[in-house]
């Protein structure tokens, strides 16, 4: 797969695709189909060590990364549901200091939190479990165009959410880095889930990390897996929110169990109140058999602070797996801000090379080509290239930006 040490929300082969880029040649592969390019050896490679004049995968996905972080920070939530992992926020005291809070609000519910990110899901912690470990990679050709490019895996599971199901690289432990994005499709039926992918996103890991920098050989079957990991990824409820006390002096608490330099702790739930601008109401519980069950705070009061965890993020309901497939809204607009943060040249034919430079070129410039640019475009937070005003549009239509 178009894999990087950088994790990001557009996977490289869905950027790559976006561009119009040769899948084979952008994961360093060529084929008798697909042969090298005279003029241009017109291979991505992983490292700009091995090819110091163009960029690399490893370097497009930091600049994909940084372009999803500005977005997102802007936006105020994140483009794909994410995991936030232990969120502070101090709770709410009453206006009048000599007073204590009861932990309920004036209508008699529970109290809210507001989180630092919106649209919010629900509490909990990322989760993966195996659910098989070398599972075999069957390779067909389902096109017709004399090339198995189509990789399907089938492994038998009682995980009935598709948006759950992931493959990663065999003995990597299901690390992000390792995960093969973006998948095909994914197929529960029966306790079997067939999953598929493509034959470029599996290439032999210790080929992409090569000295020698002249490519992949995709005709010969010994250079990609055989065998992939399957994980299940889900949301584990069991932790959500940690309520932490701060002891009155001379280690004094209302319950009467304290300890010296240390918070009084409890755990319990998150209930979303407001989806959309990120509002949890916190109660306090005890998870066991898969569900909580409601107690009351441990110290008759309000605690002084909370640790969250919870998943968060814009979810595309059209996708097939909203969890695992960005919006195509936000794909572009990532994309052509990626492109407009490289700072090296594109190994690429000429038609594309144009293409890539339009998002590149400086719209703040004065040259012997002239545009018509409103000073608010210019002037924009992403910068005053093409792609970068491309995205700060985007990220601008209603309903997109939530205000703090």
């Amino acid at each position: 797969m178009a894999r990087a040490s950088t994790y990001t929300w557009l996977p490289l082969d869905r950027f790559f695709k976006i561009m119009g880029s040769n899948p084979l040649h952008a994961n360093g592969i060529f084929t008798d189909l697909q042969p090298i390019r005279s003029g241009c050896d017109d291979l991505w490679l992983q490292y700009d060590w091995q090819d110091a004049q163009h960029v690399s995968r490893e370097s497009l996905a930091e600049a994909i990364k940084d372009a999803e972080s500005q977005i997102a920070n802007f936006v105020g939530y994140n483009l794909l549901p994410t995991w936030e992992i232990d969120e502070r926020h101090n709770t709410e005291v009453p206006g009048d200091p000599t007073l204590l809070s009861s932990g309920l609000n004036i209508q008699g519910r529970w109290k809210t939190i507001r989180t630092d990110k919106y649209h919010v899901i629900s509490g909990g912690q990322r989760t993966k479990s195996v659910i098989e470990a070398g599972a075999a990679v069957v390779c067909s050709d389902n096109d017709g165009d004399g090339y198995n490019e189509l990789c399907t895996v089938t492994v038998a599971t009682t995980v009935t959410d598709d948006n759950e199901i992931r493959a990663y690289y065999p003995g990597e432990s299901g690390t992000d880095a390792w995960e093969i994005r973006p998948l095909e499709s994914v197929v529960i039926s029966g306790g079997n889930a067939v999953i598929t992918f493509k034959i470029w996103q599996i290439a032999q890991p210790d080929l992409l990390e090569s000295l020698d920098a002249t490519g992949i050989n995709g005709d010969t079957a010994a250079n990609f897996l055989s065998t992939v990991d399957i994980y299940r990824v889900y949301n584990n409820p069991e932790t959500q929110v940690q309520f932490l006390w701060e002891p009155f002096p001379n280690c004094s608490c209302d319950n009467g169990t304290c300890e010296t330099c240390q918070h009084g702790t409890q755990y319990g739930c998150l209930i979303a109140r407001d989806y959309r601008l990120g509002r949890f109401a916190y109660v306090p519980g005890t998870f066991a058999d898969g569900a909580f069950t409601q107690s009351d705070f441990s110290y008759w009061r309000d605690p002084d602070q909370l640790r969250l965890w919870y998943q968060s993020g814009w979810q595309d309901k059209s996708q097939d797996r909203p969890w695992q497939q960005l919006d195509p809204f936000w794909e572009k607009a990532i994309a052509y801000f990626a492109v407009a943060l490289l700072d090296r040249e594109i190994c690429e034919c000429e038609p594309l090379i144009v293409f890539w430079q339009n998002w590149q070129r400086d719209m703040s410039k004065n040259d012997a080509v002239s545009f018509t640019k409103s000073f608010r475009d210019l002037d924009n937070e992403f910068g005053s290239w093409q792609g970068a005003i491309y995205a700060w549009r985007r990220a601008n239509q209603e309903g997109r930006r939530i205000p703090r």
